[in-house]
C-alpha cells in the first residue's frame, strides 16, 4: 500500500473516535496533503500521525488516539492488539505536557511491531 492511502486509512481510523472538526482542527488535512510521511510502514505512519495530530492535547484525547492508532497498526501489520497492561502502560507516557517521543517509539515497537 503506498503512503497516501496508509494515510487516508489511517484518518478513518481515527474519525471512528474524533469528529471530523475535531480532526480538522487538528491539522488532519495538512498532515494528508503535505506532511505525512513517505512509508508504506503502517508503524511510522501511525506514530508519526500520533505526534502530529496529538502531540498537544489533554490526556483523554491522547488516550483515545493512541487506541485508536494501535487499532490502526495491528489491522494493518496483522499483529495482535497489545493487552491491557501494556495499554495501560502506554498512557502512563501520554500523561505528561510534552510526550517522551522516544520513549513512545520504544513501546511501539515493543507492543505492535
Amino acid at each position: 500500500m503506498d503512503a497516501d492511502s496508509l494515510a487516508k486509512r489511517l484518518a478513518t481510523f481515527l474519525s471512528f473516535d474524533f469528529r471530523p472538526e475535531e480532526l480538522r482542527g487538528r491539522g488532519l488535512f495538512d498532515f494528508l496533503q503535505f506532511d505525512r510521511p513517505d512509508t508504506d510502514n503502517p508503524v511510522v505512519m501511525g506514530v508519526i500521525g500520533f505526534f502530529y495530530l496529538f502531540g498537544e492535547g489533554d490526556l483523554s484525547s491522547r488516550d483515545h488516539a493512541l487506541r485508536r492508532i494501535v487499532a490502526f497498526i495491528c489491522s494493518q501489520n496483522g499483529h495482535t492488539h497489545p493487552d491491557a497492561a501494556a495499554i495501560r502502560a502506554a498512557i502512563q507516557l501520554l500523561g505528561t505536557p510534552v510526550m517522551d517521543e522516544e520513549a513512545l517509539w520504544e513501546w511501539f515497537g515493543g507492543n505492535c511491531c
